[in-house]
């Protein structure tokens, strides 16, 4: 009978234990939930702030395209940088979703598009260009495709939360029951026990003292149970006290000075700390930027990096536990003694994988903190991390895997070492289930003659078999197909034989069978474990058959992608860091008659000549350092030379360092020849082919400050052909157009060829002499054109006999204006022609200053 009450007490026991397991592993999923929904808050109000990036960068672009204003231009300015800045931390957050990586995949396209288009437009408009309706229509759909790629991918995260948000209701709801349901157990866990001690005190009723023993057991293990539901209840007050001050953390909206302050408050609430602070690195120092409780007195306090705990947590990247600082030479003990600190943990705080500061709890007295601490300052790290920086959510994926596996080496290792201790190897192996039970991924194992051993729910789901149907049969007979037999089993004999495997503790890709008889793609990582003279084969699977059809879609997208470039009527490629060529689109056979295959593998300097190659070094090195590059060049082609546009777009890796870029070269010769046609009517004189008006004015201006630098002078002409009018009215405006381009022929012999000669309108000319040094080299001047002007010409065998008379202003120190300069000399030639025509007058201005005085 007493046996019968120790098995009824070992058997209450464990049920207590498993009853108190249920709410805190419930308590645990809430906590890991609500992060989730925070995460995914963010990423929407992040998303939302790109949108209304998108919306100042449209707006400030179209205003200046309608207006040619450059105030316009800084909304615009601000929302790209906004959405520079926003682009980097949205794939943080979002990246581990593969749906949303590529819906923001295609987001960071369209932006390069909408920026190229912003850009190319925005250029024009400076060249006063008119934007053209279609454009203006493209940069509205481009900017639609934005608005719905964005609102795509927020409502995703709308719905995420929502699901997230049900689902920690859901768990809650379980959480109370459960806790109802694990009271009823225990109390009919009581009343099972009570019954068996009758029993007992029935049958032993002629051996009080072995009753009393009895009732002195069971009063221990009462006051046992009710120790760990205390213990319990105090881990679930703890945990229930992270959450809130995750929650409150979280409401925050990342309001940093207030983040901070919130989280060193917390630290004293869910740790024995009697003091917290957070230290950002300053340089070699370390700054007090946020503190609690005993520190709190030392904001602001600055401490040297080297020989203190914290620099070296911050060098080393992990978290640190000094039990007793007083003889703990990692530390710097003056700064200890300041602020009371006895004991303390530091953990790093990360941004972006990069450490700028620490997170750090003391306590009055040595060994203060346990391992929950310890635990606790590390999630309260990495929650105060993300805020600041918002590490990848692939790095702590890896992290929690790792985790997993040092778990399960423990696990093994401790098996070992307690061979001798039945119960609590039986403990290990049922948590060893539990866990890969509850893996994500197919756990197998077999045995040296493949029979299964260990077949866990995922796997049963992926291939179709139960455990019970799959455990002893040959894996040859459940998932390898038939063509791979031969292979399994000669593998397996070699690692019997040798102790060496070509696949063992490597990641893998097979097929597989399910048990319909289909295939599938796998991912296997297989490892051998020994023991004694048996040996074990434990394999994790995983079905990739969704990454296969998401990769022949990838495969099938670049196919596509390559058909379009090459239909492009430019020159595509992308050229690697090493500036050889790595892709080649079609049209390089078109232009150069080379097939691309050979082009790649070439370098840039090979291909394009040194001549060329060095005028395009700069572009080219703009664009391996992450620079975009716009310029024009002319090469030469099967059909001769060709002037092109070329833009280098840069690509960068997964870290965002450059690692080479696109070169897009267009044709512009036709466009290039239109303008300079363009160039040439809009600056020259149609009858002479001197300079126009505006033309003149523009590089008299031009000339002023130059001279005004160089401190040399400068000569302005006006002039005009004397009695005009009559000839026009005597012989015609035939005549008197004549004569006007023989005057013209008569001016460009008297002048140098660096000087200006223009027509103003009717017979008024005027003449910029450039870089003269003294009055008298304009006087010669002046004189040879009224002597060349005395000279007749003949029109319809008519003589036409004139005469010119000329203003003259001589500028030593240029700082007027060319437009008063121009006036000056309108000025002298009215003298001239009061003094009786055909001469000129000379006048010489005097520096601004000199008037004043």
């Amino acid at each position: 009978m007493m046996k019968q009450l120790r098995v009824a007490f070992l058997i209450g026991l464990t049920i207590l234990i498993v009853d108190a397991a249920v709410p805190l592993v419930l308590a645990q999923r809430t906590l890991q939930l609500r992060i989730a929904v925070a995460t995914a808050q963010v990423a929407d109000d992040r998303l939302a702030e790109l949108l209304s990036a998108y919306k100042d960068s449209e707006t400030g672009q179209r205003g200046f395209m309608l207006t040619g204003q450059q105030e316009f231009l800084e909304p615009y300015e601000q929302g790209r940088a906004a959405i520079a800045a926003l682009l980097p931390q949205i794939t943080a957050t979002i990246a581990a979703d593969t749906q949303q990586a590529e819906r923001l995949q295609r987001l960071r396209e369209l932006d390069r598009e909408q920026n190229d288009y912003q850009q190319e437009r925005i250029e024009a408009r400076r060249h006063d260009e008119r934007i053209a309706g279609d454009a203006a229509m493209h940069g509205k759909l481009l900017m639609d495709t934005v608005r719905k790629q964005i609102d795509a991918l927020r409502r995703h995260e709308q719905k995420r939360v929502a699901d997230l948000s049900a689902t920690v209701a859901r768990i809650d709801s379980w959480s109370q029951r459960s806790i109802v349901i694990v009271t009823t157990i225990d109390l009919i866990l009581f009343a099972a026990i009570f019954w068996v001690a009758l029993r007992a005190l029935r049958a032993q009723q002629i051996s009080r003292s072995a009753l009393q023993i009895a009732n002195k057991n069971l009063a221990a293990e009462n006051a046992l149970r009710n120790s760990a539901v205390e213990q319990l209840k105090k881990q679930a007050n703890h945990l229930r006290e992270i959450v809130l001050t995750q929650t409150e953390l979280v409401q925050s909206q990342f309001n940093v000075d207030h983040f901070l302050e919130l989280v060193v408050k917390s630290m004293l609430n869910v740790t024995p700390a009697t003091g917290a602070v957070v230290e950002i690195i300053d340089g070699d120092t370390m700054i007090y930027e946020a503190a609690s409780g005993s520190i709190g007195a030392f904001l602001k306090l600055r401490l040297p990096r080297t020989g203190s705990l914290s620099g070296l947590c911050v060098e080393q990247n992990s978290v640190l536990i000094s039990d007793d600082t007083s003889i703990d030479t990692r530390v710097d003990r003056a700064a200890c003694e300041k602020v009371g600190a006895a004991s303390m943990v530091v953990a790093p705080l990360l941004r972006e994988g990069e450490p700028i500061g620490v997170l750090k709890i003391v306590a009055a007295t040595p060994a203060a903190f346990d391992s929950g601490d310890v635990q606790t300052l590390q999630l309260m790290s990495g929650l105060l991390g993300s805020a600041l920086g918002h590490q990848l959510q692939f790095e702590k994926n890896n992290d929690l895997l790792a985790d997993r596996n040092i778990t399960l080496a423990t696990l093994e290792r401790e098996l070992r070492r307690r061979q001798d201790y039945e119960t609590t190897i039986l403990k290990q192996r049922q948590r060893t289930e539990a866990i890969l039970e509850a893996s994500h991924e197919a756990f197998i194992c077999i045995d040296q003659h493949s029979a299964v051993r260990e077949w866990n729910a995922q796997a049963a789901q992926t291939f179709g078999w139960s455990k019970e149907e799959a455990f002893g049969k040959s894996l040859d007979e459940l998932i390898i197909p038939a063509r791979f037999h031969e292979d399994h089993h000669r593998g397996i004999a070699h690692f019997l034989q040798t102790g060496n495997g070509p696949i063992l503790d490597k990641r893998i890709e097979l097929p597989a069978l399910r048990r319909d008889g289909s295939e599938i793609p796998i991912e296997l990582t297989i490892t051998a474990r020994r023991d004694g003279d048996s040996v074990e084969f434990p394999c994790f699977l995983r079905d990739i058959s969704e990454r296969k059809r998401a990769e022949a879609v990838l495969l099938q997208q670049q196919a596509t992608l390559r058909s379009l470039t090459d239909a492009v009527p430019a020159l595509i490629s992308f050229i690697g860091p090493d500036e050889n060529y790595r892709y080649c689109n079609e049209q390089y056979k078109t232009i150069f008659d080379i097939a691309p295959a050979t082009i790649v593998g070439t370098s840039l300097r090979a291909f394009l000549g040194a001549e060329l190659y060095r005028y395009s070094k700069a572009h080219i090195d703009s664009a391996l350092a992450g620079e975009a590059a716009v310029y024009e060049r002319t090469i030469q082609t099967k059909i001769g030379m060709r002037h092109q546009e070329c833009r280098h777009i840069p690509q960068t890796d997964d870290v965002g360092e450059p690692n080479g870029f696109y070169l897009v070269a267009w044709d512009i010769t036709e466009r290039k020849a239109q303008e300079l046609e363009w160039q040439s009517r809009a600056s020259i004189d149609q009858l002479t082919g001197l300079l126009n008006r505006a033309a003149f004015m523009q590089h008299l201006e031009l000339a002023v400050p130059r001279h005004r630098r160089a401190g040399t002078a400068l000569a302005v002409f006006y002039l005009d052909v004397d009695h005009f009018k009559q000839i026009n009215d005597t012989y015609g405006h035939a005549a008197g157009d004549a004569l006007l381009k023989k005057f013209a022929e008569w001016l460009r012999s008297a002048v140098r060829t660096t000087d200006y000669i223009g027509r103003l309108g009717g017979d008024e000319f005027c003449i910029l002499l450039d870089n003269i040094k003294v009055p008298e080299n304009a006087c010669v001047v002046a004189e040879k054109i009224l002597e060349l002007a005395r000279d007749s010409t003949t029109f319809e065998n008519h003589v036409l006999t004139i005469s010119t008379s000329i203003g003259i202003v001589f500028v030593p120190t240029p700082e007027l204006s060319g437009e008063q300069y121009l006036a000056q000399a309108d000025s002298a030639l009215y003298k001239a022609k009061q003094g009786g025509r055909n001469r000129f007058v000379l006048e010489t201005t005097v520096a601004a200053s000199q008037l004043q005085n």
